[in-house]
């Protein structure tokens, strides 16, 4: 199934259980002990909402708005609609500021951040990081394929 596809949450909502794909990523929360995360790349947000069960405050940032009108809500998630560029860092920095952001989940995310802008904008990425205060950074890759568009 792909990542976006509209039965997880639809499971969700009729079983109340998560998806499996996110079981790796979701096990590194015993290792971020903080209250305030984000969700880097969140498509339709199921992590988002599943992350919802471990922190005070999830934040969720998505550049394809379809994915986010699908995305399942709670009190403590907020997303975001914007694309990690060089010319939205500003953003980004001011959206972790404004929740106090000290964990960053990134579940698959980071080749198309690469894509987007290089080695340059990842360095970008990890300097705003550690300026904003982020301890932890939990990264999920991609294994590569015949089927991936990404390295």
């Amino acid at each position: 199934m792909a990542y976006d596809n509209l039965d997880y949450i639809k499971n969700y909502n009729k079983t109340g259980t998560y998806p499996r794909i996110h079981n790796n990523i979701f096990s590194q929360v015993k290792y971020v002990p903080v209250d305030n995360v984000l969700d880097l790349g969140c498509s339709i947000g199921i992590l988002t909402h599943r992350l919802g069960n471990e922190y005070k405050t999830v934040v969720g940032i998505e550049p394809n708005r379809k994915s986010l009108e699908n995305a399942i809500f709670r009190d403590n998630v907020t997303f975001y609609n914007f694309e990690i560029n060089k010319d939205k860092l500003k953003l980004l920095k001011k959206v972790i500021k404004k929740h106090n952001i000290q964990g960053v989940f990134a579940r698959r995310v980071m080749s198309e951040i690469y894509t987007t802008g290089g080695e340059e904008l990842l360095y970008d990425l990890s300097d705003l990081f550690k300026e904003c205060g982020v301890k932890y950074l939990v990264i999920e890759g991609r294994i590569d394929t015949k089927r991936a568009t990404h390295y």
